[in-house]
């Protein structure tokens, strides 16, 4: 990556902060975003599948602000609310309706106004401007919330009342995190006890975390773990 760049960059997207196995995303102040790494399925976007060893542009995107690394998977949010996937599609997790891989950033139909997106190892999530989630990808273990454990391949809404007035998504692993109003809900694989629930049951609905909490205000989904930073700037770890 060039000097030139440096100067531009707002935000890096690494494996270690995502679920990349090996591939990076690096987002400018321009909108224009770079990938590096692992290219078995296309995760980069760079319409081939051969690994590079060096940040290379991804000339089909711009006015991008926001990205998100899966497994093998990449999400790229524009300016205008529109989502593009790439990569590993085994589960369904690009929601393009198909279990077919893509080795270029590929329009989402049907998916406009979103503000967050959130890539997990097999599973996606999406956050519109009026706080509903959708959810597509792996479901064995009912991480996409929705009442069940069959996996989805198009963008499917979490219904009202389970989910409404969201402010923040994480994908994790097999689970999924969500704020509201200052309170976490957890929902998916929980074999560690990473929802936070007091017990190691799984869930297919999003669940309320218990309110002994302090006010939420950001949330993040690991592998097996989960943690939650308070207004007070203190962080808590399940």
């Amino acid at each position: 990556l060039k000097a030139v760049y440096f100067t531009e960059l707002i935000e890096t997207y690494r494996g270690v902060l995502g679920f990349s196995a090996q591939h990076s995303l690096f987002i400018t102040s321009a909108g224009a975003v770079y990938a590096t790494g692992y290219n078995n399925y296309g995760a980069l976007g760079l319409g081939d599948n051969t690994d590079r060893n060096v940040p290379t542009l991804i000339t089909t995107l711009t006015n991008i602000v926001a990205v998100s690394t899966g497994y093998y998977h990449s999400l790229f949010l524009t300016s205008t609310g529109a989502v593009y996937a790439t990569g590993w599609n085994n589960s369904g997790q690009l929601g393009l309706g198909d279990n077919i891989d893509r080795n270029v950033p590929t329009l989402l139909p049907n998916l406009t106004n979103i503000v967050a997106v959130s890539a997990g190892i097999y599973h996606s999530l999406f956050l519109t401007s009026t706080g509903a989630v959708y959810a597509t990808g792996d479901n064995s273990n009912g991480a996409l919330g929705l009442g069940d454990t069959t996996d989805r391949n198009v963008p499917t809404l979490i219904p009202t009342p389970t989910l409404s007035n969201v402010s923040a998504i994480s994908a994790g692993a097999n689970s999924s995190l969500f704020l509201i109003g200052g309170m976490g809900y957890a929902t998916g694989y929980n074999y560690y006890g990473q929802l936070g629930l007091g017990d190691n049951t799984n869930r297919n609905v999003p669940t309320p975390i218990p309110t002994t909490l302090p006010y939420i205000v950001a949330i993040s989904s690991g592998v097996y773990s989960s943690l939650f930073l308070t207004n007070a700037g203190t962080v808590y770890g399940t």
